[in-house]
């Protein structure tokens, strides 16, 4: 694969579309009274570091 193919092959991928599910589609059954929303409608997310070991107060294992 050619330098040139490559950056294509690479974009290409970056700019995939999200197919969403129609319902028929969704072989999860939910029970009655549950609903489907977003991750972040119900809480926070965050991504994680590595604590600096100059820290005293860091948990060690």
């Amino acid at each position: 694969m050619s330098k040139d193919q490559y950056i294509v092959a690479s974009l290409e991928k970056r700019h995939r579309t999200i197919q969403i599910m129609t319902e028929e589609e969704n072989i999860n059954q939910l029970p009655e009274g549950w609903k489907w929303v977003k991750l972040g409608e119900v809480c926070h997310t965050t991504s994680g570091g590595t604590p600096s070991r100059r820290e005293p107060n860091v948990m060690t294992i």
